[in-house]
């Protein structure tokens, strides 16, 4: 298990179901049929990648979309991050400003949040289909640790925008935005 065969789960899952629920389901029957090394690495790939998302670009995002933001809540974020799948993950990774495109999910609540957070236990879930035993913590080869920006926790507003403007903008925020049209570095003059 790798970090390409974590993604290849992830939007196989998509593929197979449009229900959350559903698509945990699946994953879980596709990682009980691994062996207990794949499944403690799919979960070690869910944490390198929360490190990976863990910047301040991304907290800015989570903020703007949700509408306030604790570390909870990021922790939230960036588990819907993965589950959109490897091509928006690295996307966003790079760019937070990329999300733009699930502005209208967020304004009409289409996310379900409550379900979101089962991800960080699909692997545990799985192991216990696997091998019927409830001792996966015990016998977890890695010791990690989720880590979320503390200090960036407060941050105010006007950080935020200056993050993320674009997101702000199109979430309805009123902040001061430079209108006009602007030429890209790559557009000739």
């Amino acid at each position: 298990m790798n970090e390409q065969v974590f993604w290849k789960i992830i939007e196989q899952s998509s593929i197979e179901n449009t229900d959350l629920t559903e698509r945990f389901q699946w994953i879980k029957q596709e990682l009980s049929n691994l062996t207990e090394k794949q499944i403690f690495k799919f979960d070690k790939v869910i944490h390198f990648l929360l490190e990976k998302s863990n910047t301040e670009d991304l907290y800015a995002a989570s903020y703007v979309l949700l509408g306030a933001g604790n570390e909870e809540q990021f922790l939230q974020f960036r588990f819907w991050l993965m589950l959109q799948g490897q091509r928006t993950f690295k996307k966003a990774i790079n760019d937070a400003e990329t999300l733009d495109v699930f502005v209208d999910d967020f304004k009409n609540k289409i996310v379900d949040w409550s379900k979101i957070i089962e991800l960080k236990e699909l692997a545990e879930n799985a192991f216990f289909i696997k091998n019927n035993l409830k001792n996966y913590s015990e016998i977890f080869p890695y010791h990690l640790e989720n880590v979320t920006i503390k200090s960036f926790i407060d941050v105010d507003k006007s950080k935020i925008a200056d993050l993320v403007p674009l997101l702000c903008q199109k979430m309805g925020w009123e902040t001061d935005f430079v209108k006009g049209t602007w030429k890209s570095d790559e557009t000739p003059f």
